[in-house]
């Protein structure tokens, strides 16, 4: 994606929502000139994510990837929201500025990328 806009994410019911831009189960998503500002839970999300058919759920095996370039990440209780596990944090970086977010990354390990963080 090129030239995005994603602002003012509401929560939405049942758990669901809330995320600017979320990439799940083995998908990847590549953006460049991107904001994401103003999400109700997080800017960017990478996880598992479910797979439902018939009433029933399982957890994907595989979390979503993404690369982004040149953007914005502004306004958010999380900025980045990382549980694919191993994945290279500085692929999150390049060009990407972070500004008034409560945390701007979250992960479920404790490798915090090589970002320049605007406060």
């Amino acid at each position: 994606m090129t030239d995005v806009t994603v602002l003012h994410t509401g929560e939405g019911t049942g758990g669901l929502g809330g995320r600017g831009v979320g990439s799940y189960g083995s998908s990847h998503i590549e953006m460049t000139r991107f904001v994401i500002r103003d999400s109700a839970l997080c800017g960017v999300q990478l996880a598992r994510g479910d797979i439902c058919s018939a009433g029933e759920c399982m957890t994907y095996p595989l979390g979503g990837t993404m690369d982004l370039h040149d953007g914005e990440i502004a306004d958010n209780p999380v900025g980045i929201h990382v549980f694919t596990e191993g994945f290279d944090m500085d692929r999150l970086c390049e060009g990407v500025v972070f500004r008034d977010n409560g945390v701007n990354v979250d992960t479920n390990e404790v490798t915090v990328p090589d970002c320049e963080f605007s406060f």
